[in-house]
């Protein structure tokens, strides 16, 4: 009986470990996607903390920066990126480029980096703890079967 209560309370510390490692994986999308300027980064954060790694994956494969599209300047029709203020050839001011002036950009995307870490040292303790959970109970098992 003191075996089965050790394993519960094993099984719920890897629940924990699990629902925690689910939010900070949800929080580091939410903060790498408002750091590249993307228009929906509430969407991605939530998708991937409820749903898990497959849209983390689809994620990474769609999260291309847009700031790094080019565009025609309407005035002189120099091609250069988006997120440039003004065109580099005639000067004149780009008004699609103001979504991509982020001064906190630099910070998310640190606090984007941290919470991943984060993430994967909980993902790392939940495989941990589980197999101490199995090996802990089977260990206590075979114990009770000897005597």
């Amino acid at each position: 009986m003191n075996a089965m209560m050790g394993f519960i309370v094993m099984i719920v510390f890897v629940c924990l470990a699990g629902v925690a490692a689910q939010v900070l994986l949800g929080l580091a999308t939410y903060n790498d996607a408002k750091a590249r300027g993307n228009n929906d980064p509430v969407m991605w954060g939530l998708l991937v903390g409820f749903l898990g790694w497959i849209p983390g994956i689809v994620y990474l494969c769609l999260r291309n920066n847009n700031a790094n599209r080019l565009m025609t300047c309407p005035q002189c029709g120099f091609v250069h990126r988006v997120a440039e203020p003004f065109c580099p050839q005639c000067r004149v001011q780009n008004p699609y480029s103001a979504p991509f002036q982020n001064p906190l950009a630099h910070q998310q995307a640190h606090r984007a980096k941290l919470l991943l870490i984060w993430a994967v040292v909980a993902y790392a303790a939940v495989i941990v703890l589980t197999l101490v959970a199995v090996f802990g109970l089977m260990t206590s098992l075979v114990g009770v079967a000897m005597y």
